[in-house]
């Protein structure tokens, strides 16, 4: 048997023994149950996907939350159940700015999960609420808009004061009292469209050369 043969045999027996070992692999995976799930979808009063909200499953049993997640930024959520659901359960929905909401399940829900299928809530609009931080993050705006008109600092300036003055309530404020929160960091930075902005940056420089 010539070199080149032997490393055919070589070849194959390695392109057959990975084979066998995904074939073996699938198989495993689809013996495996898959869990039960609970899903739904969180929006607003005016049909806007809510980000961001915690979801908490609870029993009415325990304090304790049995699953916990958020939503994405397409308002929807999943829960994962444990494999033993108890009688009574409890969605739980609260996110900033907005009232809370608790889903109670109903008995054919609860069957459904113990068989070990996914139930779909319906649809949960959140209420927004009008908070003190609000009303401060709209003064706020209207003060740099007044600043700016008037040419008392200078546009950037004015911008990073109402920002840090934003900031300022968010993290010192909201321990005090938690109506006081408005964003923090990252939530902010999350509402900034950077398309927009390397868009008016190409603009300003054209205009410049």
């Amino acid at each position: 048997m010539t070199k080149t043969t032997r490393l055919w045999w070589l070849v194959a027996l390695l392109l057959a023994s990975s084979l066998l070992l995904t074939a073996v692999e699938g198989n495993s995976r689809a013996e495996e149950p898959l869990p039960s799930l609970l899903t739904g979808l969180v929006e607003d009063s005016q049909g806007v996907p809510v980000r961001g909200a915690t979801v908490t499953l609870r029993a009415l049993s325990t304090s304790e939350p049995i699953s916990e997640t958020s939503t994405q930024p397409n308002g929807r959520y999943a829960l994962f159940l444990p494999e033993a659901v108890p009688d009574e359960l409890t969605v739980h929905i609260e996110r900033f700015h907005f009232d809370r909401t608790d889903i109670e399940l109903s008995p054919a829900a609860i069957e459904a999960l113990r068989a070990g299928q996914s139930v779909v809530l319906p649809d949960t609009v959140l209420p927004r609420r009008i908070s003190p931080a609000f009303w401060i993050a709209t003064l706020i705006f209207l003060g740099m808009l007044v600043i700016i008109a008037t040419g008392k600092l200078h546009n950037t300036l004015a911008a990073l004061v109402g920002t840090s003055l934003i900031f300022a309530v968010s993290y010192l404020g909201h321990p005090l009292i938690e109506d006081l929160y408005i964003f923090d960091f990252g939530t902010a930075m999350s509402y900034v469209d950077w398309n927009v902005i390397f868009l008016i940056m190409g603009m300003m420089i054209i205009i410049a050369v």
